[in-house]
């Protein structure tokens, strides 16, 4: 049980090791049962040919607005699970470039 003064919060989670063919939805509804997704970005392959027919690159980014003990619970729970015939990497999410410039330029 997570304690009174915990907060949440929108917390940033790295998937990686996804099929090419996974979904937003398929994601988003394996991690809906650790908080509320808020965002999923899912990275394809770029294509010459057609937009609709782009393979996932393996990875994405996912926002959860979740208590931080729950976001650790999902990464516990779903770090190196198989799903979809691929062993997935789950993971607190590093801050992206722009993220780091920003706080750096506030530093400054």
């Amino acid at each position: 049980m997570s304690s009174a003064a915990e907060e949440r919060g929108v917390i940033r989670v790295f998937v990686g090791g996804l099929a090419p063919d996974v979904q937003v939805h398929e994601l988003s509804a394996k991690l809906e049962s650790f908080g509320r997704v808020r965002e999923v970005e899912l990275l394809f392959e770029k294509s010459d040919v057609d937009n609709n027919s782009r393979a996932c690159r393996g990875f994405a980014f996912v926002n959860l607005e979740a208590l931080e003990s729950d976001v650790e619970r999902c990464i516990s729970t779903l770090n190196h699970c198989k799903w979809k015939g691929r062993q997935m990497t789950v993971a607190f999410a590093k801050p992206s470039f722009k993220e780091r410039v920003l706080v750096e330029n506030t530093d400054a």
